[in-house]
């Protein structure tokens, strides 16, 4: 049972796997988005956060969530939205373990949510702020890109950040990251209150 043999074979079914989520991540990122309808932000999170509460309790993080009760509605595509939340909570709680290995009162996580008007539209701006180790300013401007990450090999695949905002973009949105070395890490995403039924239309014309 102790095998080299064994131990080699292992570690082939580990790298299959995470080859696999790779291409299905690539797969989710190409194919088409053509599910968009009503949604609620608040909800979007809520669902988010079931998902990962039990490993955020278990790292012991300290969540805090700020959404008002009237939020308006987005048109959106339910799962990749919450594909986007899901890949900042899951950031957010790495860069907290790798700060804070154990519980503590400082190892925290806010997100928060609020009405905003810009460039003559107005938004829904989620915000998810984590004060974990930081990104260091010389590759905060590459974390966007396709196969980039800091993380040690089988943590991660460098595209959950890279696919979040091409979701976002498709939304008409936008994602951006602000941090700094000690400071706190704020990934915000905006979306469009009222995304025109034409611009999802062509989208979808276009992808079909």
């Amino acid at each position: 049972s102790d095998s080299p043999d064994r131990d080699f074979m292992a570690r082939i079914i580990k790298e299959g796997e995470r080859i696999a989520v790779i291409v299905g991540n690539l797969l989710s990122f190409a194919r088409q988005r053509d599910v968009i309808e009503e949604v609620s932000m608040k909800e979007i999170i809520e669902d988010s956060i079931s998902l990962l509460m039990h490993q955020i309790q278990k790292d012991g993080i300290q969540l805090s969530v700020d959404i008002p009760a009237d939020l308006p509605l987005i048109k959106g595509n339910p799962q990749h939205l919450q594909q986007v939340i899901i890949n900042l909570l899951t950031n957010a709680s790495y860069a907290l373990n790798q700060k804070y290995p154990a519980a503590s009162s400082d190892k925290r996580l806010e997100i928060r949510c609020r009405p905003k008007s810009a460039m003559g539209k107005e938004y829904v701006s989620t915000t998810v702020t984590d004060w974990g180790i930081g990104i260091p300013q010389e590759i905060i401007d590459r974390i966007f890109d396709s196969l980039f990450t800091t993380k040690p090999p089988g943590k991660g695949t460098g595209l959950g950040l890279s696919i979040s905002k091409g979701l976002v973009r498709d939304h008409q949105g936008f994602l951006s990251v602000e941090s700094a070395m000690g400071g706190p890490t704020v990934a915000t995403v905006d979306l469009p209150v009222f995304a025109t039924e034409n611009v999802f239309e062509e989208q979808i014309e276009t992808d079909c």
